[in-house]
C-alpha cells in the first residue's frame, strides 16, 4: 500500500500559485493507480487540499523551459509541495480533467 495523489494546478492570469491535492492509499502497478486517479478526477477536484506554492510560475515559463529540455524542473515544484506537506514518497499526476489523459 502507498499513497499516491491526484494534483491539481490552479492558474490566474498564465500564473501558477496554487497547487490542490488528494490523496489516496492504494496497492497497485502504476498504471493501476494511474487509471484509478484518473477514474477519480471529478470527485477528487470537489474535495481538493490546496497549498500556495513557495515559488510562482507563468505557463509560458514552463512552455519555455520544455523547449530546453528544463520543463520537469519547474513542474516538479508543485509535487514538492504536495509531498513535503504529507511526507509523500510518490505522486503521481500529470492528468488533464476533462480528457482524463496524461499531459507533457
Amino acid at each position: 500500500m502507498e499513497q499516491i495523489y491526484n494534483v491539481f494546478l490552479y492558474y490566474t492570469n498564465d500564473v501558477c500559485s496554487t497547487v490542490g491535492y488528494v490523496a489516496h492509499d492504494y496497492c497497485g502497478s502504476d498504471e493501476q493507480s494511474l487509471d484509478f486517479l484518473k477514474d477519480n478526477l471529478r470527485e477528487d477536484f470537489q474535495r481538493v487540499s490546496k497549498l500556495d506554492l513557495i515559488r510562482q510560475f507563468t505557463l509560458s515559463e514552463y512552455n519555455a523551459k520544455c523547449r530546453l529540455g528544463e520543463g520537469q524542473a519547474s513542474r516538479n515544484q508543485p509535487y514538492y509541495a504536495v509531498a513535503q506537506n504529507q511526507g509523500a514518497v510518490k505522486a503521481l499526476s500529470g492528468v488533464n480533467p476533462r480528457t482524463k489523459k496524461s499531459r507533457p
